[in-house]
């Protein structure tokens, strides 16, 4: 998924806690988390000073039974106020956890969108031959009527 002017934005103004909000939210929006990498390397590329020092907390990683929507939402509140590799790391495992029937459907998913967004793609580039095909033969026509017309007055 292409990146938003808004977080490019955010990235240029150097506006750290934007970026941050949009990675964060980009979390549960995209659980495959291919959007949140993308934003990473982006954030990375601009120079962000991104990540904080972690604060400590040991996280819940023994009992996955305590893996759910409320404590992946806790995890993501505290990402605002420590945005450390740590965090996201366990955040990205617990949401894994979390969403891992939904990441499952949008995996097997994939296959069929890939194709579909191939053939489209292949559609517009036989639209665009096509279009060419059709400048060219106007033009090709042109020419020959212009030739006519040379010939027609230079016999005359």
């Amino acid at each position: 998924m292409p990146l938003t002017n808004d977080f490019k934005d955010a990235v240029a103004d150097g506006n750290i806690r934007r970026v941050r909000i949009m990675m964060k939210d980009s979390m549960v929006r995209d659980p495959l988390l291919n959007e949140f990498e993308e934003m990473r390397r982006e954030a990375e590329a601009g120079k962000l000073a991104l990540y904080d020092t972690h604060d400590g907390e040991s996280f819940n990683n023994n009992n996955k039974a305590d893996w759910n929507k409320s404590y992946m939402n806790s995890q993501l509140v505290s990402l605002m106020s420590n945005f450390s590799r740590e965090r996201i790391s366990h955040l990205k495992n617990v949401i894994a956890f979390v969403y891992a029937d939904e990441i499952k459907k949008l995996q097997a998913m994939r296959p069929a969108q890939q194709r579909l967004n191939d053939d489209r793609n292949n559609n517009r580039r036989d639209e665009k031959r096509g279009s060419n095909n059709i400048f060219i033969l106007i033009m090709g026509a042109a020419l020959i009527a212009l030739i006519i017309i040379f010939l027609l007055i230079k016999g005359l």
